[in-house]
């Protein structure tokens, strides 16, 4: 199994698969953009639709979204 971390770089985009916090309402689907990776491994990500919150690679469920994901929808949407 790849560690996902070895992916991530700032910058990069992901969508939120599960996110185990009760204090968000951060939903399947969600995507944004990582900001900072810290000591922890805690990945920073300004979302989408306004929130800040910091994914755990070992409890909250994420893909990263490939650019090559981000220019085929975007070729779908003009």
């Amino acid at each position: 199994m790849t560690n996902p971390l070895t992916e991530l770089k700032i910058g990069a985009r992901v969508k939120a698969l599960k996110v185990v916090d009760p204090y968000t309402d951060i939903i399947v689907g969600t995507k944004g953009t990582v900001v900072f990776i810290d000591d922890f491994d805690t990945i920073h990500v300004h979302w989408d639709d306004g929130r800040r919150l910091g994914l755990i690679p070992e409890i909250d469920e994420f893909e990263i979204i490939h650019e090559d994901e981000i220019v085929a929808h975007q070729t779908h949407t003009l």
